[in-house]
C-alpha cells in the first residue's frame, strides 16, 4: 500500500548503511579539523595550498566572489529557509517542512555556539567552522535528502542526479568564494560542510523515528 504523503519517510530504509557511514565520516573528520586547528592562527598545508589556488584564480573576480559569499549569510539562509518551508508545506510534506526549517538552526547553533567557542581557531574572529558554509550546506543538503526520495513515482533518476549536483556544486562555490575572499580558511569551510551534513541526516533519521511512532500508535 502506497504510503500518504504526511506519512512519507525522509530517508528510505534501504538508505540508512549509507546515510550512517556519511554521519559517522562526516563526525570523525571534523573532530580531527577542530582538534588540529584548536587555538591556531595559521593555516595548514592545505589552506596554504587550495587558499592561494583559490585567490590566484577567483581572486581577479570580486563581485561575483563576493556574491557567492552573500549566499551564506543570515539574509540569504532565512529567506531560502521561508520559502522552502511553505513550498513543502503546500506540497503536503509536513516531515521534510520540520527538516527544513529546524536543520539550519541546529547547524547554525552547533557552529556558533558550540565549535567555534570550543576550537577557538583565530581568523576573522573565531574561523572554525565556517558559519556561513553550515548555513548554506544545511539548506542545501536539505534539497539533497528531498530530491532522493525513494517513494513510489519518485523523480526520474536524471533530475535526481541533476538537483543533487546543483546543490553540491553551490555549496563548493560558497566555499569556494569564502576563501578566495580572504573570510576562511579552507579547512574551516571543510569543517562547516560536515557540520551541515552531521545535522541535517541526524535530524532526518531523529524526525523520522518520531513520526513512525506516532503513526504506528495511531
Amino acid at each position: 500500500m502506497e504510503t500518504r504523503a504526511s506519512e512519507r519517510r525522509l530517508l528510505s530504509r534501504r538508505l540508512h548503511p549509507v546515510v550512517a557511514v556519511l554521519i559517522v565520516a562526516a563526525t570523525a573528520l571534523a573532530i580531527l579539523l577542530g582538534v588540529d586547528y584548536a587555538s591556531d592562527s595559521w593555516g595548514g598545508r592545505l589552506d596554504r595550498a587550495v587558499g592561494g589556488w583559490l585567490v590566484a584564480h577567483l581572486g581577479r573576480h570580486p563581485e561575483p566572489v563576493h556574491r557567492l559569499t552573500e549566499l551564506g549569510g543570515p539574509v540569504s539562509i532565512v529567506v531560502a529557509t521561508l520559502l522552502l518551508v511553505i513550498a513543502l508545506v503546500l506540497l503536503g510534506r509536513p516531515r521534510a517542512a520540520v527538516l527544513a526549517a529546524v536543520a539550519p538552526v541546529v547547524a547554525g547553533t552547533v557552529t556558533e555556539w558550540i565549535l567555534k567557542p570550543l576550537v577557538d581557531r583565530a581568523g576573522v574572529g573565531q574561523s572554525f567552522p565556517s558559519g556561513h558554509t553550515t548555513g548554506f550546506g544545511a539548506v542545501a543538503f536539505v534539497v539533497v535528502v528531498l530530491a532522493w526520495d525513494l517513494r513510489p513515482r519518485r523523480l526520474p533518476w536524471s533530475i535526481q542526479v541533476a538537483v543533487s549536483l546543483a546543490a553540491l556544486g553551490l555549496i563548493a562555490g560558497v566555499s569556494a568564494a569564502l576563501v578566495a575572499g580572504g573570510y576562511h580558511y579552507a579547512t574551516d569551510t571543510l569543517g562547516g560542510v560536515c557540520v551541515a551534513l552531521v545535522s541535517v541526516l541526524t535530524l532526518a533519521l531523529g524526525i523520522d523515528a518520531v513520526a513512525d511512532r506516532r503513526t504506528t500508535r495511531c
